[in-house]
């Protein structure tokens, strides 16, 4: 923005009183939003005269038109220009931690093999690796359903390690089959012609065709199948289980942290919790809460999403409303009603993210209410990526190497073994 002053400034001396509207593309979100600033009633100083802008950020103009200031007020942000600055730190253009980033090996003297395989997507393919064990089979099949964002199949995302390869590691080596495969724009994945525009329903889509391909499997032949699914993909699991077409060959579901709330509750809950690890005041967090709010009405209006409609600021950050429109299209404590078959709910005490009370009380109230065979585990410790944490985790110990939790492990596999006639 303080080059797009800058250049405003040279075509006229008066830039700084100037009403601007404009078009700005982000490249973080591929969208064209309207951005417009005008001058802030009698907010001119010595320094210049304050802008505000449709994008709830406010800047300081000098009399020539240069940006002197850029703040966002309700995420505690300020920028400032310095004229006589101090000369550039030796630093690294990015900064990288000493601690190389996670990769996926597989453990030693492992007991099951890996085949990378690839999988005919409704979209675009999808690049999958078949955890199969040792001996003759077939073997009772888990399809694993990882979270939301872009991950490989292993569950690394980046920085992160989520852990999702030692689940399925851990089940392979005790005679489970197994599919883990990448998300979108992961591993050998393509974003897909519809990346633009793309929500949760394109993602049952693809889990869908991989429980499909999964089932084809001889080594899976006869043998119960069971749907893991974490975070997001525990509604995806829920939505696949519920279809007619499941049958009888889905017979488990674990939900490993599910939603049960809507979206935006669960964001504004989130909002606060980082707001205090930011030091954010009070104000701030609650106008970063009413955002969450405002989205949300926004999009159970069905309103045209475009610079009329939407407040600006807003359509920076959701470039559609697809997304969000699905998780309201495909409610948690209305799918778990429809699954037939035996479901464990897992939820971590630790997590920030989704809460024990506030989202697993009412999945397991609503499976109950329908007569579903919903069994309850609480880990107290444990956070979202079921990882033992010290106190409330937060997004910056995902960062921290941890194993997931072996108590979990177990558990989980002592569920999934008594439902597959296997040994635990």
């Amino acid at each position: 923005m303080a080059l797009i002053y800058a250049s405003l400034a040279g075509e006229n001396a008066a830039a700084a009183d100037l009403n601007l509207k404009l078009k700005v593309f982000l490249v973080p979100s591929l969208v064209t939003v309207p951005y417009e600033t005008w001058p802030s009633g009698d907010a001119e100083t010595a320094a210049g005269r304050w802008h505000c802008t449709s994008h709830r950020s406010e800047v300081l103009l000098d009399a020539a038109g240069v940006m002197q200031v850029a703040r966002v007020p309700d995420a505690g942000v300020e920028a400032t220009l310095c004229r006589d600055a101090p000369p550039m730190p030796d630093w690294q253009d990015f900064p990288r931690s000493d601690r190389p980033p996670p990769v996926y090996r597989m453990p030693s003297g492992a007991g099951f093999r890996l085949e990378d395989v690839e999988i005919d997507g409704p979209v675009t393919p999808i690049g999958g690796s078949l955890s199969i064990p040792a001996g003759p089979g077939p073997f009772p099949a888990v399809l694993f359903i990882g979270g939301s964002g872009t991950h490989d199949r292993h569950g690394i995302a980046g920085d992160i390690d989520i852990g999702s390869h030692e689940i399925m590691d851990d089940l392979a080596e005790h005679g489970f089959l197994g599919l883990r495969f990448d998300t979108r724009g992961a591993g050998s994945t393509r974003l897909g012609a519809d990346a633009l525009d793309r929500g949760l329903a394109s993602d049952i889509a693809d889990a869908r065709a991989c429980l499909a391909w999964l089932v084809a499997r001889p080594e899976a032949a006869g043998q119960p199948l069971f749907l893991i699914g974490h975070s997001q993909g525990a509604t995806i699991a829920l939505a696949l289980a519920g279809e007619p077409a499941a049958g009888p060959g889905v017979q488990g579901v674990v939900l490993m942290a599910a939603m049960g709330r809507d979206l935006d509750q669960i964001l504004a809950d989130q909002i606060l919790v980082q707001g205090r690890k930011l030091g954010l005041s009070p104000q701030q967090i609650e106008a970063q809460q009413a955002d969450a709010h405002t989205l949300a009405q926004l999009v159970r209006s069905g309103q045209a999403w475009d610079g009329e409609q939407v407040p600006h600021h807003l359509l920076a950050a959701f470039r559609t409303p697809t997304w969000y429109k699905a998780f309201l299209d495909y409610p948690a404590t209305g799918l778990i009603r429809r699954v037939n078959c035996p479901i464990l709910l897992c939820q971590g005490g630790a997590d920030f993210q989704i809460s024990p009370t506030r989202d697993a009380g009412p999945l397991l109230a609503a499976a109950r209410d329908a007569g579903r065979d919903c069994r309850y585990l609480f880990f107290p410790d444990l956070d979202h990526l079921f990882k033992r944490s010290a106190g409330q985790s937060s997004l910056e110990e995902y960062q921290q190497p941890r194993p997931v939790d072996p108590v979990f492990l177990a558990r989980l596999r002592a569920w999934l073994a008594s439902r597959a006639g296997l040994k635990a």
